[in-house]
């Protein structure tokens, strides 16, 4: 028999390294997806080589299952859109979306079928935790010096005008998307490592991470990402009923973000809330939610084609609708509601909902030990990427930190198939 070796160990590191690089600074952008999507087709390759090779079934979960019907039903309206396409030029750029969409799942795939060893994981956590503290240090340093810079800018444009004035000089670096991504992609990991933490009862990195989620949101102007940092404060506070260290940490925070805040020269017509305040209601997010939902049942909630929100802006445009005509509806679930129907919008709440059960389920079969204390920080981790799922869009179909969630979840339904094996095992 072949034996291939596909470790974990390995496999991990390299595909979290590949997808974390800053390929921008680097002067790579234009290998970045070839790189990562060829790796990834390249991985699944060996590992499924290996199952037929020596004769061994491929593991997934009932919540895999309901993804791989969301994307039969991607590939079926993949079809029904690139039929209707205005231009043929626009196939490639549809095909590559298809392709992306599909890929994030077979990171979950890859993650799902390896043998996963407790000493392995630990050191994979190790260099998340690091990779986690470092990018979120450089994002929040980055952010204040935008916000220095931007100070008494012709207009009062502040940082939103000074980072669109670098990006169109060359200057700026989209490493992990823009303010709002990045953001968010600190919240998103913030709630793994305080899921995680707060399982080890290790309650001063649980605070230490909600503090730079928070900080960070706030100099990136991210409302949601703060209300929601905030959140994971008060699950904390729930968790962690000292209230006389609590207190301390918030003075020691609130001392950090004075000396940012108000200590710095001219800072202070920046570095408010001014900036927030200027962003009126919901950044048009109702409006959209509206014209969406107009827009679907117009189309008696069947889906109008794969990527449609974006392919069928001049169609949108004609038909009078003054939001979505100019950009995506802000909302992962209504996206797909109008370019999958209903059904694809139920079928890809199902997977998230499902993967949370299964973790509420099993996780009271494992000892107190690391695969329990992770299982703790993807539960997090699902809360907080539903709810983003309310303030971006595409999210199911970007290939940037979507594999970075998809790959923790991969590893999340490789632990719950393990133990329900050896439930059934045991029981029998």
């Amino acid at each position: 028999m072949l034996t291939l070796k596909i470790d974990f160990k390995y496999i991990s590191i390299f595909i979290l390294a590949i997808l974390l690089i800053p390929w921008p600074a680097l002067s790579l952008r234009e290998y970045e997806l070839y790189v990562k999507e060829l790796s990834t087709i390249v991985i699944f390759s060996l590992i499924f080589c290996n199952a037929v090779v020596n004769n061994k079934k491929l593991s997934i979960n009932q919540g895999g299952r309901i993804y791989c019907w969301f994307l039969l039903l991607c590939v079926f309206y993949y079809f029904l859109q690139a039929s209707r396409l205005i231009s043929l030029d626009d196939l490639p750029f549809l095909t590559h979306v298809l392709i992306s969409t599909i890929l994030n799942f077979t990171v979950y795939f890859i993650f799902t079928n390896l043998r996963i060893k407790k000493n392995d994981l630990e050191r994979f956590l190790k260099v998340l935790f690091l990779l986690y503290f470092i990018i979120t240090f450089y994002f929040i340093v980055s952010a204040t010096v935008m916000h220095i810079f931007s100070a008494g800018m012709p207009g009062g444009g502040g940082i939103l005008t000074y980072q669109a004035q670098r990006e169109q000089a060359g200057y700026y670096i989209g490493y992990l998307g823009g303010m709002n991504g990045r953001s968010w992609f600190v919240l998103i990991m913030s709630s793994f490592s305080v899921g995680y933490f707060i399982s080890k009862e290790k309650y001063f990195y649980a605070f230490l991470c909600i503090s730079l989620s928070f900080l960070a949101s706030y100099l990136m102007l991210s409302r949601g990402a703060m209300i929601f940092s905030f959140f994971l404060f008060m699950v904390f506070f729930y968790h962690y009923q000292n209230t006389k260290k609590i207190i301390i940490g918030i003075l020691l925070f609130t001392f950090v973000a004075l000396i940012l805040f108000i200590n710095v020269e001219n800072l202070s017509d920046t570095l408010t809330s001014i900036q927030f305040t200027s962003k009126s209601g919901f950044s048009k997010r109702d409006y959209l939610v509206f014209e969406s939902l107009d827009l679907s049942f117009s189309d008696y909630f069947l889906g109008r084609g794969f990527h449609s929100t974006t392919l069928d802006r001049p169609e949108l445009r004609f038909l009078g609708y003054e939001y979505l005509k100019n950009t995506g509806t802000q909302n992962v679930l209504i996206s797909i509601l109008v370019e999958l129907g209903l059904l694809g919008m139920i079928l890809y709440s199902l997977f998230w909902i499902r993967s949370y059960i299964d973790i509420n389920y099993i996780e009271k079969f494992y000892a107190d030990d690391i695969y329990k204390h992770y299982l703790s920080g993807v539960k997090y981790m699902i809360i907080l990427l539903i709810i983003s799922f309310f303030f971006n869009h595409y999210s199911e179909k970007t290939f940037s930190v979507m594999p970075i969630y998809m790959m923790l979840m991969g590893v999340m339904a490789n632990l719950v198939i393990s133990k329900k094996r050896q439930i059934i095992i045991r029981d029998d």
